[in-house]
Parts: C-alpha cells; structure tokens; sequence
C-alpha cells in the first residue's frame, strides 16, 4: 500500500489521513519505498509496449469473431 484513498470533498477524511502520516513516520517511509519501488518497474517504453501488445490483441480478437 503506498498511498490512501481520501473521500471526495470530505475535508475531514483528508485532514485524518494527513493527521495519521504526522504520527506514523514509519508509514511514510514504508510508503515511500512501495512507490519508489513501482516507479522504478515503469517507464514511458514499457507503458507504450504494454499499449501496444494490448491493442494488438484486442485487434485480432476483434478480427477474428467476424
């Protein structure tokens, strides 16, 4: 988990969120790592040739239930 989910204009979830990281440091480190972690997995190639592969795949699907 590298990140929260904070409700849609609810001031008061987002405040106990932040509030939460304050007191856990740890949290904030461990985050930190997780996301550090997937960004490094990722760049702007893989996510074009993940596209790519994708789209070629639902085309021949496509062309093949005609």
């Amino acid at each position: 988990k590298n990140g929260y989910i904070v409700k849609s204009k609810d001031i008061g979830d987002l405040g106990a969120k932040i509030e939460n990281l304050i007191r856990n440091k740890d949290k904030i480190k461990k985050m930190g790592k997780i996301s550090r972690s997937l960004s490094e997995n990722m760049s702007w190639k893989k996510i074009s040739n993940d596209f790519y592969k994708n789209f070629q795949e639902l085309r021949w699907i496509g062309e093949n239930q005609l």
